[in-house]
């Protein structure tokens, strides 16, 4: 028996309400697909809060109905990744001159949020992600602002991030030329 996809939509929300804590922002409406996280415990989703004003994740425990807080997040959302022991989300946002990565992690039945910047340059963008089970490598193309007459400097700054312990391992700083710097490509563009 197949069951039509509005009375599907309308149950998944009616559970979803159920699961809301009423102390925090409530989202009302989701865009896209939900991602099902590795294990199949867990959805994501990007939606708006109640007020309709703010862009974030709606984070639900699919086998108990559970829908956590309101997770906000930047605008401008990329990309949206789980790690492989579904303890953690990677999500990609735009910003002004390129891109960052943020990490929400559960922890004590709470999502906590980590923002793992380089830690030069004035403009960066994140080119690569690779996920593991608990780590993330990221690896970021940075610009930093000219001095004077120069056209400033190029970098690439890579680390692996232990998505547990928000620590940075393994992490490396090249030079590049303005060419190399243009020919890497951001995750929005490979999406």
């Amino acid at each position: 028996m197949k069951i039509p996809l509005s009375i599907l939509v309308l149950l998944l929300l009616s559970l979803l309400a159920l699961g809301q804590d009423s102390g925090d922002k409530t989202a009302t409406k989701t865009f896209g697909n939900s991602l099902k996280s590795p294990d199949g415990i867990f959805t994501v989703a990007v939606g708006v809060d109640a007020d309709e004003t703010t862009l974030g994740l709606i984070i639900t425990n699919i086998k108990t109905g559970k829908q956590y807080p309101f997770y906000d997040v930047l605008p401008s959302i990329l990309s949206v990744k789980w790690t492989l022991d579904s303890k953690s989300i990677v999500i990609i946002s735009h910003i002004r001159g390129g891109s960052i990565a943020s990490i929400a992690h559960l922890s004590n039945d709470k999502w906590d949020d980590y923002t793992p910047e380089p830690w030069i340059g004035d403009y960066y963008g994140v080119v690569r992600e690779i996920i593991h089970d608990h780590t993330v490598e990221i690896t970021y193309r940075v610009h930093e602002k000219p001095q004077g007459d120069s056209d400033g400097h190029y970098y690439t700054c890579s680390f692996i991030v232990n998505t547990n312990t928000h620590t940075r391992s393994k992490e490396t700083v090249k030079e590049i030329d303005s060419d190399a710097y243009e020919r890497l490509n951001l995750v929005e563009d490979k999406n």
